[in-house]
C-alpha cells in the first residue's frame, strides 16, 4: 500500500519542505537525501541554512 501526504505552505519554499524532510528522515533517509528527493518532486524549494542545520541535527537523534 502506498502512503500519500499533502503539505501546504503559501509559498512552499522552506517550511513545508522542511516538515516533509523531517518525516523522510524519521523513515530512514539521511538529511541531504531527503532534501534531494523533495527537489526531484518540486524544484522550487529553498531550505535556508538554519533549516538544513535543524534537519542535520534531527537526523542524529
Amino acid at each position: 500500500m502506498k502512503e500519500f501526504a499533502f503539505t501546504f505552505d503559501v509559498i512552499g519554499h522552506g517550511r513545508a519542505p522542511t516538515l516533509v524532510a523531517a518525516y523522510l528522515i524519521k523513515k530512514g533517509k539521511r538529511a541531504v537525501n531527503a532534501e534531494r528527493f523533495i527537489k526531484l518532486k518540486c524544484q522550487s524549494i529553498h531550505l535556508n541554512n538554519a533549516q538544513q542545520k535543524t534537519l542535520e541535527d534531527f537526523s542524529k537523534k
